[in-house]
């Protein structure tokens, strides 16, 4: 997908919407009462969640990167206060820095990625720790949905938002664990208000099996995995 205008043509909201319910995500994984200093934000998209990272953690340096012009400059507006500094820059050129960073954020970025080893390899050389945020797209009802040919879901966030990867719950884990980051705290969330109908029904519909806890919710039906990792060096 062409991230600096097809996506922008596709999602026109990006994704504001949703902001806040992914920085409480994010946050939540979180060691409590731990000091960032430095932040880096990639793929930060329209800066809704840097900003309110920087809120929060209220870190001596913090910066936002996206490959789209667009989102960059929307950023730019809504930081009123110049809190961040924002480049448009790909992850994959960023340069090698004296010092890493304290805190990376990813949210919903490595799904969109052809290689996501490289991309855990390249987070494990900038940063000391990483909160990222995950779509777990690979579950039991999406089996089905897709085995009957009622709908193909994965068709469907290729064309609309760019999905190469579409994870199950414990998809990641082993790659994370190869790129030389430790998984130090997980959680899961489920999926939000979707416009379509049939997902939208299925959501509240199966919501109940919330009974069986979180993790087995999201591996059923679907939802986000969001991990907290650090270097192992």
């Amino acid at each position: 997908m062409d991230y600096i205008n097809e996506y922008i043509e596709k999602n026109p909201n990006m994704h504001l919407e949703h902001s806040n319910d992914k920085v409480i995500q994010l946050l939540a994984v979180l060691p409590k009462n731990k000091r960032y200093n430095r932040i880096l934000d990639v793929a930060c998209g329209a800066g809704a969640i840097t900003l309110a990272f920087a809120k929060s953690l209220v870190p001596k340096y913090i910066e936002g990167i996206d490959i789209s012009p667009t989102m960059i400059n929307k950023a730019i507006q809504l930081d009123k206060e110049e809190k961040v500094i924002w480049k448009i820059m790909d992850i994959f050129q960023y340069p090698t820095i004296p010092e890493r960073y304290d805190l990376i954020v990813c949210a919903d970025i490595v799904e969109h990625l052809h290689d996501d080893a490289k991309f855990f390899e390249k987070l494990k050389i900038l940063g000391k720790a990483v909160v990222i945020k995950v779509p777990l797209e690979d579950s039991i009802v999406t089996k089905i949905i897709r085995y009957t040919k009622i709908s193909d879901p994965w068709k469907d966030t290729e064309i609309r938002y760019g999905h190469i990867h579409h994870y199950s719950v414990d998809t990641l884990d082993r790659v994370i664990i190869n790129s030389g980051l430790g998984i130090k705290n997980v959680g899961y969330a489920y999926m939000p208000k979707r416009t379509k109908l049939l997902w939208e029904f299925l959501r509240i519909f199966c919501y109940p099996l919330i009974i069986l806890g979180k993790r087995n919710l999201v591996r059923i039906v679907g939802g986000f995995k969001i991990y907290y990792l650090e270097s192992t060096d």
